[in-house]
């Protein structure tokens, strides 16, 4: 699962299509409670990129002074510890 958050955070996945195929797969092999994170993981990036581009639409001025990406997590389904 730590391997997929860092795909998807970092966007190295290849596909979010071959992501959810594999999640599908996962579904079928694995417990839901596992399938249900991953997929809670793919539904928050897709949420977060409609928000952004709500924001862009809205923010034009900013385009050209800075480059910004906001992620919007679900507590419980990402694997990430604080340091």
């Amino acid at each position: 699962m730590r391997g997929l958050s860092r795909r998807l955070l970092l966007k190295k996945s290849s596909s979010s299509d071959s992501e959810k195929q594999m999640l599908t797969k996962l579904r079928a092999e694995c417990s839901a409670e596992f399938s249900n994170k991953c997929e809670a993981m793919m539904k928050d990036l897709t949420e977060s990129e409609q928000i952004m581009s709500e924001y862009k639409r809205t923010k034009p001025e900013l385009q050209d002074q800075l480059e910004h990406h906001i992620h919007v997590l679900s507590q419980g389904s990402w694997p990430i510890t604080a340091h």
